[in-house]
């Protein structure tokens, strides 16, 4: 069992870090080119939209407190959880 909570907790950190890393490449570059473009859709339906500071800046803050802000905070709380677990 010991081991088996090793390797979810490693898991955990380790998926964490991933989405640490994304949102903090989707904070700066948004950040450095004002937009933000995200895509839906599958097969021929696929739908692209983009949230320009300047045009639209309350979809511009939305989205990038979506897509780039919550990844580095909840990837953060899970690193720190998984960290404080397996210390104890």
């Amino acid at each position: 069992m010991p081991l088996t909570r090793f390797l979810l907790l490693a898991g955990l950190m380790f998926f964490s870090a991933i989405a640490v890393f994304m949102g903090a490449a989707v904070a700066i570059n948004a950040l450095s080119t004002g937009a933000i473009s995200y895509s839906f859709g599958a097969g021929s339906e696929i739908v692209t939209r983009t949230a320009t500071l300047a045009a639209d800046p309350g979809s511009f803050w939305q989205r990038l407190a979506i897509f780039g802000l919550l990844p580095i905070a909840l990837g953060g709380g899970g690193i720190w959880w998984g960290r404080r677990v397996l210390r104890s």
